[in-house]
């Protein structure tokens, strides 16, 4: 009979009401998902919390546990949701059970309620909902982007705050919130999967210059990666540049990219256009922020600007100042559009061997 089976969705979260949940066991249930949220032994465990201990305030511990549980009820969900429903190709069972958790632990911190609350984006994105109830989660995956809460590697939430727009038929407030959000948000310039959103929006709207612009802007501001083939802006860029320029501009640029010597074929691309009122934007997000600050500059192109606000965090201490260093490097890496003296930089201040490029930046 169905309604014997065990449903995991936020059914369970109002219709079964079993004993307090034994604090020792759901610390056990908890470490099979912490160290391999992927494996399928993380799965079980997960859908045991929920089949035992749905979430309800008669059913958590009273002693508390060593984990904390909104960690515990962050991972399980998370994990029943993307590795049970969204494979299932169930997304509003899986958007029910995140919305279950976001209410009942509204407020809470470390890493696995925003990984909940990046599920509840995608699963919002994929699901069929009226566009007023789009157009209210596009706002809120806003709001929770320029609260300052970091994204993960990878992450789709600005493409899936893109889509809800877009669902609400909302193209003009989409094309906005991308075109602004690197103003708002200035460490965003560092995360690959805005740039993948920008130049997809470019493209589709045909304006190619755009495109090439925002890839090109993607790979000068984002992180050093030893490893071309895992550098996430610099395959965007390549992609980009098939669509824009064929393979004469990508061999150019691989081999200046190589070799730092020649001609870059890039390197005339202008900074992104910037409207008086982003530029208000971006003074007002900045503020006294060193690391903002250096993302503006970059992403504006004054990179001799940005050299000296990392240069001033390297004579802070500890780890902040170890951030200036990767700061420095950077600035090579965006004025230069290669890695050649970012890496002879990042060598001499961990080993002292070599030369300090800096005098010649």
């Amino acid at each position: 009979m169905a309604g014997a089976a065990i449903v995991w969705s936020a059914m369970a979260v109002t219709t079964l009401l079993p004993p307090a949940a034994n604090a020792g066991e759901l610390d056990q249930l908890a470490w099979r998902i912490f160290p391999h949220p992927s494996w399928p032994e993380a799965l079980e465990a997960a859908k045991v919390i929920f089949e035992k201990y749905p979430l309800g305030r008669d059913t958590l511990p009273d002693n508390g546990t060593s984990l904390g549980t909104a960690a515990i009820y962050g991972a399980a969900t998370y994990v029943v949701g993307k590795d049970l429903h969204l494979k299932q190709n169930k997304p509003q069972e899986a958007l029910a059970l995140c919305e279950a958790y976001l209410k009942f632990f509204p407020n809470a911190k470390g890493f696995w309620p925003p990984s909940v609350f990046y599920l509840w984006a995608t699963t919002s994105a994929a699901s069929p909902l009226p566009p007023e109830e789009a157009l209210v989660r596009a706002e809120r995956l806003k709001e929770f982007l320029l609260d300052g809460n970091k994204l993960p590697p990878g992450t789709d939430v600005i493409r899936d705050t893109v889509l809800l727009y877009q669902r609400a038929g909302q193209k003009e407030q989409a094309r906005k919130f991308l075109e602004d959000l690197p103003y708002l948000l200035p460490e965003i310039v560092e995360v690959a999967a805005y740039w993948k959103a920008r130049v997809e929006m470019h493209m589709a709207a045909g304006e190619m210059d755009l495109a090439k612009q925002a890839a090109v802007a993607g790979y000068r501001l984002g992180p050093i990666t030893a490893e071309a083939g895992k550098d996430e802006a610099l395959q965007l860029l390549l992609r980009t540049l098939v669509v824009t320029d064929g393979r004469p501009v990508i061999t150019g640029f691989l081999t200046y990219l190589q070799t730092g010597q020649g001609e870059n074929p890039l390197a005339g691309m202008p900074a992104l256009p910037m409207t008086e009122a982003q530029r208000q934007m971006q003074e007002e997000s900045v503020g006294g922020a060193w690391l903002r600050a250096v993302n503006a500059y970059l992403l504006n192109g004054q990179y001799a600007e940005a050299l000296r606000a990392a240069q001033m965090q390297t004579l802070a201490q500890g780890p902040e100042a170890e951030l200036g260093v990767v700061c420095i490097a950077r600035c090579f890496k965006a004025k230069d559009m290669c890695c050649l003296r970012a890496n002879q930089y990042l060598q001499w201040a961990k080993t002292g061997q070599g030369s300090n490029p800096v005098g010649r930046f």
